[in-house]
């Protein structure tokens, strides 16, 4: 598998990263994007939901599967870390209504669990009556891509049962309850970069100094290497975490300053896990060269991998080079007294 590549511009809720090394990859993920806007205003008018999504909490499109591969997601979240990881290349035709179908299938199970962090709670993904719906959702939208990917059968086989169960009001589990075996399972990271921007008061002039875990940054670029405490997800390890000292490379670059204001971006690659970071910036009087007269800082928890458990018989990672996690610029005041 080749490293993703992000289809630009996004659109108004959705990212859409694409393997390229599958086939016909960018023509389909091109052909998902004229789509993917008139299927989230169908959907979230079924689901009677009209916030959390937009420009500030896009979902991410990894359409990184191929042939026979099922399709997965990991429920809805507010800061940008939705995601649906699709079937990008999918045996038969039409292709463009077969990845609608794995994308209608996710994103409806995305919005089940929206309305449940939001009211009580109705349809569940993982289980029978959630996982039937979002099928529903899949045949009624794209019913062309849905007969070619999986055959009439698949829901025939229930329909001819002369004792159908009832797994609308009689539940049972879809995603959990599997047997007890070795299952497989990847880490997989994201880059990180954090903006941050340092603005004065009561300074003529200010000159900025800015540190990183307590080693300062000189120059107007460069890298530092930084001790950290890392916590890192192992699925094997008791609590499904394991913590070590370690140390990371942070590279950095002043993107802009003035008298007043400097702004700096710190971008972090491997390895990937969960540390912290504190940034301090020291700003100093440059009329009179005396010692630094205020000091803003600002402490970051950085959270950049999660597991990704095998959906079919081939294990895939999903490295993210060039995707990075942008939050919020956070920003210093400091004032001379």
């Amino acid at each position: 598998m080749a490293d993703p590549v992000e289809l630009t511009p996004p659109t108004q809720n959705f990212r859409i990263f694409y393997d390229p090394s599958l086939t016909n990859a960018l023509a389909n993920a091109m052909q998902f994007a004229r789509t993917v806007e008139a299927d989230f205003q169908t959907l979230t008018r079924w689901f009677a939901i009209n916030d959390g999504f937009g420009p500030n909490n896009r979902v991410t499109v990894n359409l990184i599967y191929k042939d026979g591969a099922g399709s997965n997601n990991r429920g809805y979240h507010d800061d940008s870390s939705t995601a649906l990881n699709l079937n990008g290349a999918p045996f038969g035709t039409p292709v463009a209504q077969i990845i609608r179908m794995h994308f209608v299938a996710e994103f409806s199970e995305v919005l089940m669990d929206y309305n449940n962090q939001h009211g009580p709670t109705t349809w569940l993904a993982g289980s029978s009556h959630g996982e039937g719906l979002s099928q529903f959702c899949a045949y009624m939208m794209a019913p062309a891509g849905y007969n070619s990917f999986y055959g009439p059968s698949f829901e025939n086989t229930w329909l001819r049962t002369a004792d159908r169960p009832n797994w609308v009001d009689t539940t049972e589990s879809t995603n959990g309850d599997c047997p007890e075996k070795d299952y497989q399972f990847d880490i997989y990271g994201q880059p990180y970069q954090l903006a941050l921007s340092a603005k004065t008061h009561g300074f003529a002039s200010a000159g900025f100094a800015w540190y990183l875990n307590g080693l300062v940054m000189t120059g107007t670029s460069g890298s530092v290497t930084v001790p950290i405490r890392l916590t890192e997800k192992n699925p094997n390890a008791v609590g499904g975490v394991t913590t070590r000292d370690t140390q990371i490379v942070v590279g950095w670059q002043i993107v802009s300053k003035d008298m007043r204001t400097s702004n700096i971006v710190l971008t972090v690659q491997e390895p990937f896990g969960k540390y912290e970071l504190n940034i301090e910036a020291h700003a100093t009087e440059t009329f009179n060269l005396v010692p630094p007269s205020a000091v803003g800082s600002d402490i970051r928890f950085i959270n950049s991998s999660a597991v990704q458990w095998e959906p079919s018989t081939t294990l895939t990672r999903l490295p993210a080079a060039g995707h990075f996690s942008t939050p919020p610029i956070a920003t210093f005041v400091a004032i001379n007294i």
